[in-house]
This record gives structure tokens, C-alpha cells and sequence, in this order.
């Protein structure tokens, strides 16, 4: 028997069920809970626009064999009615190429090429995603046509115009592309090919991520061709990566052409038993497929091999078997050349030669059709070219009706440019009226805060200057007539006579009237600091700090860094005022211990920092707020154009950090 010829038929009928064999009951099941799904969210768009004619798309796009596709029909006939409507381009090829699908479904080839021709040949306003699947996906079903008519060399025309774009776009049918050139070349002959095509599903099998297990069955098929080349070592390395994918639920094909290969190999090895084991294992998926030519190729196969073990009683019935199923002379003929043999060694010599006459009136028939199907392969390759040039004569002439619709087009273009420049005219137009009405509401904008900005600084100038005001009389005046009463008394002490009670208690009063006045030179200090207006910013910041610090005050450390510059009277009365209420608020309600206060000019910016040691607070607690202190901050910090940020935590004390950008 034959090796070579008995291997090819079992990787052709391999390749040719592999791409079918993906589709079980559980994936129509997951794809009918998924069309379900996708049924109530169509019920959740009634819109006609282009979402529902992809969510359509989607519903009719999961049917997989000819009773769903049916079912289908109404989705798509939604779905291409209103792609038509909206001329939506993307939504109607889809639509085209599943109705090419369908036809294909059918049997209804010629209806099928027409459809998918039609989408081919689609001219789209620009090339997009969707449209550029379409056509690929038509030139790939077109491909699948021509492989079931055997016309193998429109198949790979097709292919090669698919392969460029599938392999730029990873997906599933890149695979099902490279097993469409696989089954050529395998019908074809050409081995090389055929393995070349298998390692590419490999390779692309494993950048997808594909699982192990459903691409290893091309390492069977490279074992296949090693066992032809008789490199037994490699035979083996090949049937051992493929394991992991055997046996394959529901594809008996695979699992039997696997243990054939696979018992092959150990019978070269002498594993007589382990290789017994694995022809019966072949024989059982071949008996539960129920492909009779299958089925007879493996009885071949046992019986040559029970006739190298000696098992000649075996042998015969196994030849025997294979003779009652062959559909093919060639199989009938090696059926007869068998039972020859069986009967030369168990010394029956006419009928041995009864046998090997019919054997070779069968193979002499089989040659004879060998020529004839020669001969229809050629008359196919002919007929292929004659459509070749009958479609080059249609492209010629649909060339010459093209340069017609482009010279008649060339005016339209004109109009076209000239109506895009008037358009283009008018938006300017448009856009620069509402550029000028933009800014007019900008310098809207802009008064309205420089009116809010000068009523603050009316605001904010009056409270200066009534502090100036009350701190002059308090000076002058309180202050003035405190420090005649402590003359009073003075000279009232030196004049009296006194007990000494009397006298610790009079000098405890001068004491008090003595803290009393200093006490009103603060608060008018502080109210109007003199040294601000005398020595400058640093110095007044510095004398209010040192006045802060000292018990019972905490520390209180002011720093100064950066470049002098000079403020005017506002600016620099509104850092100081900022200062001085962040240290009052420090010492009144944070008990802090130490304070550091730090005051950094450049000449486009000014920084605050004042950090503490105290008992901090929630800052959620300043929302809302009915205190003066910080709403002057604020207010302060704004006319300043700056920033204010507090940063506190209950127990971990408080940090105030300020950017004025004057």
C-alpha cells in the first residue's frame, strides 16, 4: 500500500474538517444567550440611527447555520433597510456580505459570488475600518466557493488579495485564511507549502494567545510529511507537541489520523504492542465516523501490519473488511493485493492469483480516471482563465465609463470648491462676529471685577483708615490722660502718709495703671504700626513677632528671604495685616508653643508661610464660620490676586501657606 497516498488523503480530509470543527453545540448555545442579551438592548433603542443598525448587525451576525441565519433574516432586513436610508456605507456592506453569507449557506453559489462581487468592487467616499473588513471578509468567502469547485487557482487569486489585510489585522480568520491555502497546496501536492502554512498557524496561533490545545494538531500534520521523509526522530518530537490537543472531543477525523501517525511511528521503534494499541484506537474513531474510504484506509494499514507480526489469520480479516467498505478502485485494488498476500502465506497460491489479477484490472480502472480527472482540471484551469479575461474586458470597459463619470465629475468639483469657499467665506464671517462678541463680554467682565476690586479697596481703606483714627485717639487721647493720671498719683504718694498695708496696695494700683497703658500703646500699635510706616515691612513684621513672643507667648520666629523690594502702602499694609492675624490666631485659639513665620519676595511673587506646633483643627470646620479673622484673610488674599491653602489635622498642628502675585 501506498504511504504517501494513503497520508494525503487522511491531512486533506483533516484540513478540510478542521476549520468546520469549531462550532459545537456549546457555542451555538453561548451564542444564542449573547443574541438574547443583545435582542433587549435593540428593545432598549428604538432610534433609527446608526447605533440600532449595528446592534442589529450584531443579533443577525451571530447566526452561524442556515436555520439560524433564517431566523435572522428579519434583524437583517431592518438592518438593511435603514442603512440604505441613512446611507450609512459601513452598516450596509456589513449587511451585503452577511446576505453573500446566507446565499453561501444555502448552496447558492452563483448568487453568493454576485454579492460578494458587489462588495468588492463598492466604492466607498473613504476607506474605513468596517469597510475594509468587508471587502477583505467577501474576498475570503469567495475564496471558500472556489476551494468546494475544486478551482483552486481563483481560490488563491482571492486569497492572495485577503492575506494582506489579515495579516496587518490579527483575528481568528487570519487562521482560517492560512488553512484555506493549506487545503490547496494539500490537494495541490505541494508539501512544502502545506508545512509552510502549517507553522504560520502556529506562529500566529501563539502571538494571538491562542489556546495550546487547538492549534497542535498542525504539529500532526508536519509529523505527517516527516513520516514521508522518513525522519523518525523528528516524527516523534512533532506527535508529542500535537498530544496536547488529542483527542478531540467530537472530531473523530483528528483523533484517528493522530493514532495512525502515532502507531507508524512506534512499529518503525518494534513497540509491537504499544503500536497495536494505537491502530485499534485509530480504527475505533474511524468505525464511529462512518466514512467508509476512512475507514478502509486504517484497515489497510492493521493488516499490513499483522502481516509483519506473522498474524496471518488476522490479517486476512482485516483485509476482508476492508474489501466489503472500499468506495474507491484504488482502495479495492489494494483490498485485493492484501487478501493475495494472506493467501500466498497461508499456501493457497490460485487464490492468491485470482486475487492479484483483479487487483490489477482495478488499478488499471483506477488509472483511467485518474486521466479523466486530469483532464477536468485542466478544462477548469482553462475555463478560469477564459473568465480572467472576460473579466479584464469588463475592467477596460468600466476603465473608459470611469474616465467619463471623472471628466463629468471635474465641474462638479469646481462647483463644489467654489461653494466650500463661499462657506468657508461666511464662517470666517461668523467666527469673527462671535470673537468680537467675545471679547466684548470679556471686557464686560473685566470692569465688573475692577469695580468689585475698587469697591473692596474703598472697603478695605476705610477700615484703615478708621483704625488709623481710633488708634491716634487712643494714643493721644486715653493714652494722654492715663499717663496724667499716673502723674496724679505719683504726687499724691510722695504728699501722703501712708501705713505700709496702704502702700503695697497703692504701689500694686500705679502697677496695674502702668500695664494698663502699656497694654493701650499695643493695641494702638498694633491698630497703626508706626514702624511700619518709618522702617518698612521686615522691621515692622519683626518688632510684631518679637512683641508676640516670650511668656506667656509662645516663640514666635519670623524670617525674611528673598530679594528687597518696595510695596506700595496698600500691598504692604495688607501682607502685614495677613501676618499679624495668622500669629494672633496661632497664640489665641492653637496653643501652640513655637510659631514660624516666613515672608519670601521675589520679583513677580510674594509667599506666606506660617506653621505652627498647636493643636490643630478640621478645616471643614472653617465652612461656615461667622469669625472676622479669616474672612479678612481671605478678602486680602484675593484683592492680592493670590492663593490661600491651609493645611491641619487635629493634634499635628497647622500650616498656612499663601502666593500673592503682585
Amino acid at each position: 500500500m501506498s504511504i504517501k497516498k494513503i497520508c494525503l488523503h487522511i491531512i486533506l480530509a483533516f484540513s478540510c474538517l478542521f476549520a468546520k470543527g469549531q462550532a459545537g453545540s456549546g457555542f451555538i448555545a453561548a451564542n444564542k444567550q449573547l443574541s438574547d442579551s443583545l435582542i433587549k438592548v435593540l428593545n432598549n433603542h428604538p432610534k433609527a440611527d446608526t447605533a440600532r443598525i449595528n446592534i442589529l448587525g450584531s443579533i443577525y451576525g451571530k447566526a452561524v447555520f442556515v436555520k439560524e441565519k433564517k431566523e435572522a433574516l428579519v434583524y437583517w432586513n431592518e438592518a438593511y433597510t435603514l442603512a440604505k436610508k441613512l446611507n450609512y456605507t459601513d452598516g450596509l456592506l456589513k449587511c451585503m456580505w452577511w446576505q453573500g453569507t446566507f446565499k453561501k449557506s444555502e448552496g447558492n453559489y452563483t448568487e453568493a459570488h454576485l454579492i460578494f462581487d458587489s462588495v468588492i468592487a463598492y466604492k466607498v467616499p473613504f476607506e474605513t475600518a468596517a469597510s475594509n473588513w468587508a471587502k477583505a471578509a467577501s474576498m475570503y468567502e469567495k475564496s471558500t466557493i472556489f476551494i468546494t469547485a475544486n478551482d483552486y487557482t481563483s481560490a488563491l487569486k482571492y486569497l492572495l488579495q485577503c492575506t494582506p489585510y489579515y495579516e496587518a489585522n490579527l483575528q481568528e480568520r487570519t487562521l482560517h485564511v492560512y488553512g484555506n491555502f493549506k487545503k490547496i497546496f494539500t490537494q495541490l501536492g505541494n508539501l512544502e507549502k502545506m508545512e509552510e502554512y502549517s507553522r504560520k498557524i502556529i506562529t500566529i496561533s501563539k502571538k494571538m494567545g491562542v489556546p495550546l490545545s487547538r492549534y497542535a494538531i498542525h504539529y500532526s500534520d508536519i509529523a505527517e510529511l516527516r513520516l514521508l521523509q522518513k525522519k523518525y526522530e523528528e516524527v516523534k518530537l512533532y506527535l508529542d507537541s500535537a498530544k496536547y490537543a488529542i483527542p478531540r472531543p467530537g472530531e473523530t477525523m483528528v483523533n484517528a489520523s493522530y493514532y495512525l501517525r502515532k502507531a507508524i511511528l512506534l512499529w518503525h521503534y518494534k513497540q509491537t504492542d504499544s503500536a497495536d494499541a494505537n491502530y485499534k484506537t485509530a480504527i475505533g474513531y474511524a468505525k464511529e465516523l462512518g466514512h467508509n474510504n476512512f475507514t478502509a484506509n486504517l484497515y489497510g494499514w492493521y493488516a499490513e501490519f499483522l502481516l509483519e507480526c506473522g498474524k496471518t489469520a488476522q490479517a486476512k480479516e482485516y483485509a476482508d473488511k476492508m474489501l466489503t467498505i472500499a468506495g474507491s478502485k484504488t482502495l479495492l485494488a489494494e483490498a485485493l493485493k492484501l487478501k493475495a498476500q494472506t493467501a500466498f502465506l497461508q499456501g493457497n497460491s490460485h487464490s492468491a492469483y485470482q486475487s492479484l489479477f483483479a487487483a490489477n484490472l482495478y488499478y488499471d480502472s483506477a488509472g483511467l480516471e485518474e486521466q479523466r480527472k486530469q483532464i477536468n482540471y485542466l478544462n477548469a484551469k482553462y475555463d478560469a482563465s477564459r473568465r480572467e479575461n472576460d473579466i479584464t474586458q469588463l475592467t477596460l470597459k468600466a476603465n473608459e465609463q470611469q474616465q467619463r463619470l471623472d471628466r463629468k465629475s471635474n465641474f462638479n468639483w469646481l462647483l463644489g470648491i467654489s461653494l466650500l469657499s463661499l462657506v468657508f467665506v461666511g464662517f470666517m464671517m461668523y467666527m469673527n462676529l462671535r470673537n468680537r462678541q467675545k471679547i466684548h463680554k470679556q471686557r464686560i467682565t473685566e470692569l465688573e471685577n475692577e469695580k468689585k476690586l475698587a469697591a473692596a479697596d474703598a472697603l478695605m481703606q476705610g477700615q484703615e483708615e478708621e483704625r488709623k483714627r481710633i488708634a491716634t485717639d487712643l494714643h493721644d487721647g486715653l493714652g494722654g490722660m492715663l499717663s496724667g493720671v499716673k502723674l496724679t498719683f505719683n504726687n499724691m504718694k510722695e504728699n501722703l502718709v501712708l501705713t505700709p498695708d496702704k502702700v503695697e496696695r497703692f504701689e500694686k494700683c500705679l502697677e496695674q495703671l502702668d500695664n494698663s497703658i502699656g497694654e493701650l500703646r499695643k493695641i494702638s500699635h498694633n491698630l497703626m504700626p508706626d514702624v511700619l510706616v518709618k522702617f518698612g515691612l521686615d522691621e515692622a513684621l519683626r518688632d510684631y513677632c518679637a512683641s508676640m513672643s516670650g511668656t506667656p507667648h509662645p516663640v514666635v520666629i519670623f524670617q525674611y528671604q528673598g530679594t528687597e523690594r518696595s510695596f506700595n502702602n496698600t500691598s504692604k499694609l495688607f501682607i502685614y495685616r495677613i501676618i499679624q492675624e495668622l500669629i494672633y490666631n496661632a497664640v489665641k485659639h492653637a496653643a501652640a508653643t513655637e510659631i514660624l513665620a516666613q515672608l519670601t519676595v521675589s520679583p513677580l511673587q510674594v509667599l506666606i508661610d506660617v506653621d505652627d506646633n498647636g493643636k490643630g483643627f478640621a478645616t471643614s470646620e472653617l465652612i461656615g464660620s461667622k469669625g472676622m479673622g479669616m474672612k479678612n484673610v481671605k478678602q486680602r488674599v484675593e484683592y492680592l490676586n493670590g492663593t490661600l491653602q491651609i493645611d491641619s489635622k487635629s493634634g499635628k498642628g497647622t500650616s498656612v501657606n499663601i502666593e500673592l502675585y503682585i
